[in-house]
Parts: C-alpha cells; structure tokens; sequence
C-alpha cells in the first residue's frame, strides 16, 4: 500500500509548479486525452505583469507532492515552451494616422481595413481536452451532479486513476475512478452511472489512498 500512496499523487488546479531551480507558477488547466484518460499536457501559468499560460507535457513531472508539481526542467527552459493560446492575425489593418508638424492637427483614416481577424489558436491536436476546475459534471442521464475539483493521476504511468467530484448538493468530495467516465470534452465531462450510484462512491480525503 506505501507503494500505492507513493505511485498515487492529487495534482489540483492551483497547485504551485516547481521547475530544477525555482518555482514557475500554478497549474491553471489540464490538456488531456479522453480516449486514453489520461492527461497529456499541465498548462502552468505564469508571471505577474506580464502573464503566460505554458504547456508543459506531463513526462517531465518528477515529483508530486500535496502542495506543488516539480517538473525536469529550468526556469530558462520553460521560457522557450509553447503558449497554450497564441493569436494569429490575418488579413492588413489601416489605422488612423496623425497629420501635421511639429503638432498633429488632424487625423487621416484610411480605407477599411481588409479581411483582418485575429485567431486564438492552441498548439495541440484538437482530439485533446482542455480540462479546468469547474467542469461541469453530468450522470449519465445527463443530470448535473457536479463540478471537477482535481485529478489524481499514477505518475509512474502517467495516467489519470480518478476524477474528483465537487458535488451540487453536498460537502463531501467524491472519488469517481476514470473507468466510470463515458465522455469529456469541453463542455464537460459525463459520468457511465448516475445520481444513485454518485453518492455512493468514496468520500476524497487529502489522505487517500488510505491503508
């Protein structure tokens, strides 16, 4: 069982994120695979200022412990990851131009600008899941029973073992094994089993798993 509980480790959204020589940040999302169920990618946020959002695939994860994720990498190194959302712009925008010297007097506005968006775009296959606190959680009648609250995750196999349920109507926490998961995407995730069986499940502890 010691051999379980060392295997076994909670990561939660918030979890502060320790590079080799110093800390990075906090886990803000997950990026995972829902036919594997397993998670893929942490995304660590970053910076006060000027704030960063990097994917950080989860092999470099060295050690879990209760209140920070240490992963195989620099400080200096984690600059160079990529984003988990750039923004590419397309097409050309004319912007109003100031005119007059030394003092601008007037404003010249050009012709309209031509086919310009800006994109957000993720640098990940869309078959992954982005997965934060607060997904909603339905049975599998499709009742909400829940919000995520965590992941535990074996960081010997990089694998997801159990969800945890933040219940509507409840205090206790819920352990609900990722076998017992149908679907998730970004909408949410939905449960093989429903509101009957939800309040049966084990009750999380920080301690778990237990001897």
């Amino acid at each position: 069982m010691k051999e379980q509980k060392d295997q076994m480790k909670e990561v939660n959204l918030g979890m502060k994120v320790h590079c080799l020589d110093g800390e990075a940040g906090v886990v803000s999302r997950f990026i995972t695979n829902p036919e594997k169920k397993r998670p893929s990618y942490l995304v660590v946020k970053r910076g006060r200022l000027v704030k960063r959002e990097i994917v950080v695939p989860v092999s470099l994860i060295l050690e879990i412990a209760q209140e920070k994720v240490k992963v195989n990498t620099t400080l200096e190194e984690l600059e160079n990851f990529p984003d988990f959302e750039v923004t590419v712009q397309q097409g050309s925008i004319n912007r109003p131009m100031p005119l007059g010297s030394p003092k601008p007097n007037m404003v010249w506005h050009p012709a309209t600008s031509s086919g310009y968006s800006a994109v957000r775009q993720h640098p990940f296959s869309d078959e992954l899941v982005k997965v934060e606190k607060g997904l909603v959680i339905h049975d599998s009648e499709g009742l909400k029973v829940g919000k995520l609250e965590g992941i535990i995750m074996d960081r010997q196999k990089e694998k997801a073992s159990f969800i945890i349920l933040n219940p509507s109507k409840e205090r206790a926490q819920r352990l609900v094994p990722v076998s017992l998961v149908d679907s998730a995407s970004s909408d949410g995730v939905v449960l093989r089993i429903d509101r009957d069986y939800v309040v049966k499940l084990p009750v999380y502890s920080q301690e778990f798993p237990k001897e």
